[in-house]
C-alpha cells in the first residue's frame, strides 16, 4: 500500500556518493484525493483537508523515516 503513494521505484545509485538516490517523487495530493474519492464517495474539501491529507501527509512523513534508515544502513554496509 505504501509503495503506491510514490511514481517510481527506489534504486542503489553507487554514483550520488553513496546515498541512495530513489528517484521517487510523491504522488500529488490532488491524485490521491481523485484516487480515493471513487472507493469512498464524494469527499467534501474538508473531509479531504481534515481526515484524508493529515493521512496522506504521515504516510509520506514515514516513508521518508524509512528512507533515511535505509540510507543510513547502506552506508554502513558498503563501508564495512
Amino acid at each position: 500500500m505504501m509503495a503506491c503513494l510514490f511514481s517510481c521505484e527506489t534504486s542503489l545509485n553507487p554514483f550520488t556518493n553513496g546515498s541512495i538516490a530513489t528517484g521517487l517523487r510523491p504522488i500529488p495530493g490532488t491524485q490521491v484525493h481523485r484516487a480515493i474519492e471513487p472507493l469512498l464517495g464524494t469527499l467534501s474539501r474538508g473531509e479531504w483537508e481534515q481526515q484524508w491529507y493529515p493521512l496522506y501527509q504521515a504516510v509520506l512523513a514515514w516513508c521518508h523515516v524509512q528512507e533515511s534508515e535505509v540510507e543510513a544502513f547502506y552506508k554502513r554496509v558498503t563501508a564495512a
